[in-house]
């Protein structure tokens, strides 16, 4: 990204605007086809793992993956349950036994 984008989006960011996800952290494609940060350990302690939904776009999941990611950035983790994907369902999400990686999913 341009240094005066990347200036921008954190300034907006310090300002009270949305964190800039896929500025701060990058997502990659798992071998399982898990979406999953990378990055976010270094403001969270943890990355994130996506599960995808038959028939979702990449560009679906990773929309999604930016809001869970602004909303435990912004509101904490405990606000994660209020996050919704396109289609209304409810997000889900638990930690591994080691507590470095954080499991979402959809319910329903």
């Amino acid at each position: 990204m341009a240094p005066a984008y990347y200036m921008s989006s954190v300034r907006a960011w310090l300002a009270g605007g949305v964190f800039p996800s896929l500025g701060l952290t990058a997502l990659s494609r798992r071998a399982d086809n898990v979406m999953q940060s990378e990055g976010l350990k270094l403001f969270t302690g943890y990355e994130i793992l996506l599960e995808p939904i038959s028939g979702e776009t990449a560009i679906d999941e990773a929309k999604l993956a930016a809001r869970v990611i602004n909303q435990i950035i912004q509101a904490g983790l405990a606000e994660v349950s209020n996050v919704q994907d396109a289609q209304g369902r409810k997000i889900s999400a638990e930690f591994n036994a080691e507590r470095n990686l954080l499991r979402v999913w959809r319910k329903g």
